[in-house]
């Protein structure tokens, strides 16, 4: 699955969450990447998946993190 993002100034990362609608099925952290790969066996078998993403920031060399985008939704 590729992801593409529009870049926000002051962003160290994004981490971003795929569900099949019953769990979660990949997570990835992508570090102040535009376009993001995220690969997974379990994504392959998926008709319908939905995809948030959320920022973070570095404070002290921990993340902080903003919150989550709304879900959107995809169908292969």
């Amino acid at each position: 699955v590729y992801l593409s993002c529009e870049k926000k100034p002051n962003v160290d990362g994004y981490q971003i969450q795929i569900s099949n609608g019953k769990k979660q099925v990949a997570s990835d952290i992508s570090r102040n990447n535009k376009n993001i790969r995220i690969q997974s066996n379990k994504l392959n078998n998926l008709t319908f998946f939905k995809v948030r993403i959320r920022s973070y920031i570095m404070v002290n060399e921990k993340r902080k993190y903003g919150s989550w985008s709304g879900w959107s939704y995809y169908a292969q």
